[in-house]
């Protein structure tokens, strides 16, 4: 069983929706080992729910523009309620992916986090934005933390992503 599942979703020609991908091949460098799975894609589809239901802890790396460019937002994921959702690709989240694994396998992850950083553009480009590189160390720090073993409450980490 992987002790860690890391899922990062993003497109290396978006500029910074590649975040992520930058951020799966330092950890993948720094933290390679038997209890480590790193998992780069364009997108999170049906199919991770499986490699999910072997893990105990899976972290989701992404970019949006839902915060603040450079903003490091972390929280935990909890699978959807509900027994039946719309399976489209691009609609595909963090919370539909635990609920497929448990659904589908009967097995999800106990812990599970969502670390997010805010994007300036998705403009055709192989940079990142200045604000989002510089985010980057905040964001290994909080996965690294995770991985440690810290386990914070929904109300703290917003709390610490406010900071």
């Amino acid at each position: 069983m992987t002790r860690t599942l890391i899922l990062a979703c993003g497109n290396p020609l978006r500029g910074d929706d590649a975040v992520a991908l930058h951020l799966a091949r330092q950890l993948r460098e720094e933290l390679a080992g038997p209890g480590l799975t790193v998992h780069t894609t364009q997108q999170w589809t049906p199919e991770l729910a499986e490699p999910l239901s072997h893990c105990e802890l899976a972290i989701f790396l992404d970019a949006s523009q839902r915060f603040s460019p450079g903003f490091v937002h972390c929280e935990s994921v909890v699978p959807l309620a509900g027994a039946s959702h719309t399976l489209l690709t691009h609609s595909c989240s963090p919370a539909l992916l635990l609920s497929m694994s448990r659904q589908f396998y009967n097995l999800m992850p106990p812990r599970a986090f969502s670390i997010t950083i805010g994007a300036q553009t998705f403009a055709f480009s192989f940079s990142l934005s200045p604000l989002v590189e510089k985010a980057i160390p905040e964001a290994l720090a909080r996965t690294r933390s995770i991985i440690s073993g810290a386990t914070f409450a929904p109300s703290v980490l917003r709390a610490l992503s406010a900071q």
